[in-house]
Parts: structure tokens; C-alpha cells; sequence
């Protein structure tokens, strides 16, 4: 996946020397998979997408709920969903 202009900048402004290479280390066989969050209240909500790299789908879903949760509570807040709920699956992406 090619960055975008505004995380290129954000890259250049906040993070260390080193830090690309180091994220490309980490990602070295890895592919980019959607981790899909179905929200629901006794009706469904709009999903919520985080993209995660991972060597297999199972991977990307056990080792990124942390994402999936920190996604899932920025857009659908406990205080006005305090029964929400979800499931989460993965999207194929497209190459």
C-alpha cells in the first residue's frame, strides 16, 4: 500500500530517525489485511475497517483486537453506546 501524502508528513514531522526502516523490518512477509467491526446495539451500526499487517488472516485478527477495540470505542464512545457489542471478521483486499 502506497502512504499518503498526509502520513508521509505526519512521518517527517513526529516520528524518529530510523523509524521507516524499522517499519519496514516489521512488515518484511507480511500482507495487508481489513479487520472488519460489525457494531450493533439491538440494531446494526456502521462498520468500523482498521487495515493491519499480518502474515495470515487468523494472525491479523488475534494479534490486532487491541486496534479493532481502540477503533471501535473512538467512533461509538461507552458513554453513548453503553451496550454496544461487535464482531469482527476480515476483508480480502484486492491486489
Amino acid at each position: 500500500m502506497i502512504p499518503t501524502k498526509e502520513e508521509m508528513e505526519r512521518v517527517w514531522n513526529e516520528e524518529q530517525p530510523g523509524w521507516l526502516k524499522q517499519w519496514n523490518k516489521d512488515r518484511k512477509g507480511k500482507d495487508p489485511y481489513v479487520l472488519v467491526a460489525k457494531p450493533y446495539v439491538r440494531q446494526p451500526l456502521d462498520p468500523v475497517e482498521v487495515t493491519v499487517w499480518a502474515k495470515t488472516s487468523q494472525k491479523a485478527m488475534k494479534e490486532n483486537s487491541y486496534e479493532v477495540s481502540k477503533a471501535v470505542m473512538a467512533k461509538y464512545p461507552r458513554e453513548q453506546y453503553p451496550e454496544i457489542g461487535w464482531t469482527t471478521g476480515v476483508k480480502p483486499i484486492a491486489r
